[in-house]
């Protein structure tokens, strides 16, 4: 039997950190790298990962308009707050790695597209687990748009590695 933690609103919040996480971290590569092409690369990925957390927080607008909000955030605790961003830190841009010892490791467009092809596949994985932790009338279809989000910029990923 699953024990369930979690609400749509909630992982929707944490989907908005991971995107504002990537733009940061594209947004570091970006000074690392010397390469014009990565560079360009490293623009693209970076604006991707805005206009997606843009998405992202449509996304949420729409599900506290048709659901309610389960909370209220500007009466949100401050340590559940922290502890739904350090839950997005530690699980995709961030984790065990060092995003400002990685980033300017990153030399060519290709590396930058791979790791963003990484970062975009752990992201569905988080995205999955974190269903699983979702009541169904909690949100679990509209944490499927999240995962299908990431699902398209993986295909739009991939076409983008065999141009580099």
């Amino acid at each position: 039997m699953t024990a369930y933690f979690f609400n749509a609103e909630e992982i929707f919040h944490v989907a908005i950190h991971i995107e504002q996480n990537g733009e940061a971290f594209y947004n570091l590569m970006l000074k690392s790298v010397s390469d014009a092409k990565a560079k360009q690369v490293c623009i693209r990925l970076a604006k991707e990962e805005h206009c997606h957390k843009l998405i992202f927080e449509n996304l949420l607008s729409a599900l506290v308009q048709q659901k309610g909000s389960m909370y209220n955030l500007t009466e949100f605790p401050e340590d559940d707050l922290s502890y739904l961003k350090a839950l997005a830190d530690s699980n995709v841009f961030g984790g065990t790695l060092d995003l400002n010892q990685l980033a300017p490791q990153m030399k060519t467009a290709k590396d930058a597209v791979k790791t963003a092809l990484d970062f975009e596949k752990a992201s569905i994985l988080f995205f999955i687990q974190m269903k699983q932790f979702t009541r169904p009338e909690w949100g679990q279809k509209e944490i499927n748009q999240l995962i299908a989000q990431e699902q398209e910029h993986i295909k739009a990923l991939t076409a983008l590695m065999k141009e580099v």
